[in-house]
Parts: C-alpha cells; structure tokens; sequence
C-alpha cells in the first residue's frame, strides 16, 4: 500500500511539474510572490491596475546587471505613466532581492520566486536570464524578450495602450 501511495504521488508530482507553462498569448496565472520590502504580491491582481506591466525575470547566479534596472526605473519613472514594473529574484532570498533594490535605487516591486524549484520560472518557461514579459491590462502575455532592446520595449509597451508621459 505505502509502494502504491508513493507511486501515485510521485506521478502526480509529474504531472504537476509538466503543466503548460505561460507564454505569449496566454493569461499571466494567479501566483503569489514574496515582495522583499515584506508581505506578498499577487501577480494576476497587480498586473490588472494598470495598461501595461513588465514581468522581469532576473538571477544573482547569471550575474544581473544593474544598467537593466536603471533602464527600467527610467520606463517606469518617468517615461511611460501607468507602467508597472515586477522585478522577479528566482534564485536569491528577500534579504538579497531587498538589498538589490535599494542599491539599484529602483521604486518599483521587487519579489522573489522562494521556491526551491523555482516555480514561477518554470511556470513562465523562463530557461536565460534575463527574461522580460509585457502584460497588458487583461493580464494577458502581448511580448517575451530575452535582453533590453529600447525600440523593441517600447513597441510592445505602446501596443497594450501604455502611453508616454506628456512633455
């Protein structure tokens, strides 16, 4: 009987492992983050307040680049109004993804994927860092980049209704 328990378990487990993940096209799924300034962020509800928000994958072991979160601070800052920018730690803890944070002097939401599997990553087929997502309103995936291209950013940006800020 335990053979058997353990047998259905691990199969479940695969399945559960294997599911679909996200990707362009697709509705962003009702996960719940670890912010590191403290308490949880869910992703679905977060990504519906505003016309666009970008989902932006990093990792400490990949070596993150500061110049990115400046890029994005300037997009979110001052560029676009009503952006919203997430940045996602998948390998580090919220002690880490707190303290990136204000060394990047960046305002927006960073939260950290806690798990060991990094599911959050898995769920969004995330295998290269970076990995950046725009979301439009509808919480539906519009772009995947896999590096900062400005022209390209702004594009996907524009396209969910994401308007500059007036001069």
């Amino acid at each position: 009987m335990t053979r058997l328990l353990t047998a259905a378990a691990l199969i479940l487990g695969m399945v559960a492992a294997t599911a679909d993940p996200v990707g362009i096209g697709s509705t962003v799924p009702n996960v719940s983050i670890v912010k590191a300034t403290g308490g949880r962020l869910n992703l679905k509800a977060t990504i519906g307040k505003k016309p666009a928000t970008i989902l932006y994958f990093y990792s400490f072991e990949s070596g993150a680049d500061p110049s990115d979160f400046a890029f994005l601070q300037q997009y979110y800052g001052s560029e676009y109004k009503d952006l919203g920018v997430i940045a996602l730690c998948v390998n580090g803890t919220d002690t880490m993804a707190k303290q990136w944070k204000k060394e990047t002097g960046c305002s927006f939401d960073f939260v950290v994927d806690g798990s060991a599997q990094r599911q959050i990553a898995l769920l969004f087929n995330v295998k290269k860092f970076p990995a950046l997502f725009v979301i439009n309103k509808k919480g539906m995936i519009t772009h995947r980049f896999e590096k900062i291209d400005d022209e390209l950013l702004r594009q996907a940006i524009e396209s969910t209704g994401c308007k500059p800020k007036e001069e």
